[in-house]
């Protein structure tokens, strides 16, 4: 994803030949692997030249037209010979549009016999100029929260908007709210079904209205948070790689109140991030789990899922059995990339007139997290075999900033380190109101500058902003400790552990999604605000080793901790670590080990210093 070695303007052969003068050749007899890694270190590229492809699996097909989507230049071509017959090539340039590259069309020069045309695929510009008109769609059915969804949607303050109502209820209540809410509003346009058309069918009819370029759904139940249409529209402005942007979503009950973190809604990263598609979506199937968000969590261009066939919620060409929302999630990751925003920006409600409170709704889920695994297969996703890391590079300043923030924060950055380093964060924070990762900078520059009450106070201001964003405890806990507050910091660390530290772990209850290869090491993250602590974990063997023991080597901070054998799949062990005292982050590896490991319950417990009760 990142801007690699100096490609710009460059064109490259694909395969075996003479590429003439000037251009580079990667060739294919080596296989998929060689060929995407050659690719994976370019970027900018103006044209790629391919023969014919070798006789490869669909999956490694559509592997290596993505590499080429990356290392090309938006506009840039790939002229590719299709092999020989119109389905053929009709296959061909079906397979190029599901992994972002769009078929100009036309019948260019046929190359040598046994091949058929050579398709002319182009990497899709996605700059959008001024501000884009969004369209906030509501497929509205049932009317006991439309008026705060709608409420919601009409505080946004993206100054091109339009909500859509499409009201599927079949009653006059919610016609009644959008005129009590919206009276003449001209953003508004309110459609009613003259029959009920179900639910994935008015959300169709939703993106059938919109007009504008970005689409953002908005369930009946659901909130929209100050906020969040600019910042996930800059998003889409400032990174024409991303396909799909989402953010953290906090959940609610019938009452509005907030409830606690589950697998699907605790934050995947802890600031704002690039995340690679593919592993993006290898990750969400793997552990069955929608850690993207429903579709009112996310935003996309409406361009992009034009050609989605037969209806947004499909995938490959197939329209979902159930799980829609992560088929069409799916479809848009395997064009480009995901942004995801740490800032809570919506709310989930959980109330108990919910389908997926239906059993056979939970089973038609089931079902659908497999054929959508079936079919990612066959595009080149890796959903089976252990489960992936996520791939993903920080956001760095923040596209809604004004350039004064923006000046700000670059100026705090290269101020890390010197005495005025908790001044500049200050100055970002007062040009960013509201921002919780910057709260959490602030608290950090002025804990390293030796104010720990102005961290605390900083850090304190984090909680506000976002009861759910863990480091911002942590750092509450370190300042309170070292301001000599230990009880205040030892209780604002446990309320951190008991939202879910350490959060690179997966499920409700540590790792859940399945066995994950340990022939690196796994690195966890873990802030313990300066108490000294122990960390346990369930851990066991998911397959045969292939000669003797596996044996798993620990660490933590790179002091060696204990190194658990295991012989026989099945078999399971809890192993402890301790962290020391005063380690304010620390860094708990595991591995590196050739078997495949299950990772299971995690526990982060305070323990008393050393010398006696605290």
């Amino acid at each position: 994803m990142d801007e690699a070695r100096g490609a710009r303007g460059r064109r490259i052969l694909l395969g075996e030949g003479s590429p003439g003068e000037g251009i580079e050749a990667i060739g294919l007899s080596g296989g998929i692997e060689g060929a995407v890694a050659r690719l994976g270190g370019l970027r900018g590229l103006a044209g790629i030249e391919a023969g014919g492809l070798p006789a490869w699996a669909r999956g490694d097909v559509a592997r290596l037209l993505r590499a080429c989507r990356e290392a090309l230049e938006p506009g840039g071509t790939l002229r590719i010979a299709a092999p020989a017959g119109e389905d053929a090539a009709r296959d061909l340039a079906r397979l190029a549009g599901w992994v972002g590259l769009a078929d100009r069309g036309g019948d260019a020069p046929r190359p040598e016999a046994g091949v058929g045309r050579v398709l002319e695929l182009v990497r899709p510009r996605r700059e959008a100029p001024g501000d884009p008109l969004v369209s906030v769609l509501i497929p509205a059915y049932k009317p006991r929260f439309f008026r705060e969804a709608l409420e919601s949607a009409l505080a946004q303050g993206w100054p091109a908007l339009e909500v859509v109502v499409s009201d599927d209820s079949g009653g006059d209540e919610i016609g009644a709210a959008v005129r009590a809410v919206a009276g003449g509003d001209p953003r508004v346009r309110y459609h009613r079904n003259p029959t009920n058309v179900g639910g994935r069918r008015n959300y169709l009819r939703c993106l059938e209205l919109a007009r504008g370029e970005y689409v953002k759904f908005l369930n009946d139940d659901d909130v929209l948070l100050p906020g969040c249409v600019e910042r996930m529209a800059r998003c889409l402005q400032a990174v024409p790689g991303a396909t799909l942007i989402t953010s953290h979503r906090g959940t609610v009950d019938a009452t509005g109140a907030r409830l606690g973190e589950g697998p699907a809604t605790r934050r995947v990263v802890l600031e704002d991030a690039l995340v690679d598609g593919v592993s993006a979506v290898d990750l969400m199937i793997k552990s069955s789990t929608n850690f993207i968000g429903e579709p009112s969590t996310t935003m996309f261009r409406r361009a992009d899922v034009a050609d989605a066939s037969p209806h947004l919620m499909s995938f490959a060409g197939e329209a979902a059995v159930a799980n829609g929302d992560t088929h069409a999630w799916a479809s848009l990751l395997s064009k480009g990339h995901l942004v995801y925003l740490a800032s809570t920006l919506s709310l989930f409600r959980v109330h108990d007139a919910q389908a997926q409170r239906d059993p056979a709704f939970r089973e038609r889920g089931i079902r659908g997290w497999e054929t959508l695994g079936e079919r990612a297969r066959d595009l080149g996703f890796r959903s089976s075999g252990p489960v992936p890391r996520l791939v993903w590079t920080p956001l760095g300043a923040r596209p809604w900033w004004g350039d004064p923030a923006r000046r700000a924060w670059g100026e705090a950055v290269g101020a890390r380190g010197s005495p005025g380093e908790g001044a500049a964060w200050e100055a970002v924070a007062a040009l960013a109101p509201g921002d919780v990762q910057i709260a959490c900078d602030h608290a950090r520059a002025r804990f390293g500058a030796g104010d720990a009450l102005g961290a605390a106070r900083a850090a304190a201001e984090a909680t506000r902003l976002d009861p759910t964003y863990l480091p911002a405890w942590a750092w509450l806990g370190t300042a309170l400790r070292r301001a000599g507050r230990d009880r205040e910091g030892r209780a604002a660390v446990q309320r951190g552990i008991a939202l879910g530290l350490p959060w690179l772990l997966w499920g409700d209850r540590g790792w859940t999604g399945g066995p994950a290869r340990l022939d690196t090491p796994w690195s966890l993250w873990v802030q313990t605000g300066g108490w000294r602590a122990r960390i346990s974990l369930e851990i066991g063997l998911a397959e045969s080793p292939a000669a003797g023991p596996a044996r798993l080597p620990t660490a933590v901070e790179g002091s060696a901790g204990p190194t658990l054998e295991l012989r026989t799949p099945g078999e399971g062990a809890r192993i402890a670590l301790d962290v020391p005292e005063g380690r304010d982050q620390t860094a708990l590896r595991i591995g590196p080990c050739g078997g495949s490991f299950t990772l299971g319950r995690l526990d982060v417990d305070l323990l008393p210093p050393e010398g006696g009760p605290s």
